[in-house]
């Protein structure tokens, strides 16, 4: 899920991708409830778990096909190609269907055009440049060291934000924290120290828990889904952590701040209003928190949806979400 320049959102819904605009009507992209790996336009596309959308200056999307193990390109028309990758799972460095990959599961991308990604089972953060060409940024095998590029560790990172420096943020998902990689390619942890657990503060004084999704706003503050500990939380460019919104125990609530309840979020997206957008997994729900820290829903009517367009209207399915052509109430308590 990401929020678009145009003040829609883009999600993805089983093997499907949908683009949810600003008055709230869902449409589909590209892809079918069948999986597989077909480039194509439309519902003739197929994907296998695609995931961390992100929209280009030009409006075109990109995102993880994390089972495929590629990263797609799909436009606002509902072409879909293949950028690098065939299927094959692996690690190497190379061009287009040369490279390989092994589950890409979130990505960025950099005042450059080039594609950052968390490749999450090769433990390393990886670029596409605009050619398709794949090369390695950091990391080599499972662990938790800061240092060189090269000699740096993660332990499953998860997903990647890019900030005005261009500096690189990670949810290192085994490791409980947040590194960062400046421009020398020097890894660091900003937040968080390897151990599991929940407190807000600077730098190692602060805990999380399997962190994942992330995005950067506008002033370089770093919005993180905390999965394991069912919160919303921020990093500011000093290096503080705060808890946005969520209790801490599963749930669903609307409410302000720590009122509101989570189930597993994934996902996380600024507008460039200032509005946060959640991907709340096991709720089977898009949250949204305004700008006064009240959450909401936004889409889904929080059960499991089924496999036929009539029972998948507005319905979220597992990690991913189904929903049908049809508009979302806003403020509506499903």
């Amino acid at each position: 899920m990401t929020a678009l320049k145009d003040g829609g959102l883009v999600v993805t819904e089983g093997q499907k991708v949908s683009l949810i605009d600003k008055e709230g009507w869902i449409t589909l992209l590209a892809g079918c409830e069948e999986d597989g790996l077909e480039d194509g336009v439309g519902d003739q596309a197929r994907f296998n778990s695609p995931v961390g959308i992100v929209e280009s200056k030009e409006g075109d999307l990109y995102l993880c096909d994390q089972e495929n193990h590629c990263i797609r390109k799909v436009t606002r028309k509902g072409e879909v190609t293949t950028l690098a990758g065939n299927g094959e799972e692996g690690y190497h460095d190379g061009k287009g269907k040369d490279a390989r990959l092994n589950i890409p599961t979130g990505l960025c991308m950099d005042a450059q055009g080039n594609i950052i990604f968390a490749d999450s089972g090769n433990q390393r953060i990886r670029k596409v440049s605009p050619d398709g060409t794949v090369t390695t940024i950091a990391g080599s095998k499972k662990g938790f060291k800061d240092g060189p590029a090269g000699k740096a560790l993660f332990n499953y990172p998860a997903y990647v934000a890019v900030d005005s420096k261009g500096s690189i943020f990670v949810s290192d998902f085994g490791n409980h924290c947040i590194r960062k990689i400046d421009g020398e390619g020097m890894v660091t942890t900003v937040a968080g120290n390897g151990k599991m657990g929940w407190a807000d503060g600077k730098g190692a004084k602060a805990r999380f828990n399997s962190p994942q999704g992330m995005c950067i706003d506008k002033e370089d503050t770093v919005y993180i889904a905390d999965y394991g500990n069912q919160r919303i939380r921020k990093m500011s460019k000093e290096g503080e952590v705060v808890t946005v919104a969520g209790s801490g125990e599963p749930g669903f609530a609307h409410g302000h701040g720590q009122l509101a309840r989570f189930r597993g979020p994934r996902s996380v997206s600024v507008s460039q209003d200032g509005i946060v957008y959640v991907g709340d997994r096991e709720n089977f729900r898009v949250r949204k928190i305004s700008e006064d820290g009240y959450v909401w829903t936004f889409a889904g009517m929080g059960k499991l949806g089924g496999c036929g367009d009539d029972a998948c209207e507005d319905e979220f399915c597992g990690p991913t979400r189904r929903l049908s052509s049809r508009r979302v109430m806003e403020g509506e308590e499903f």
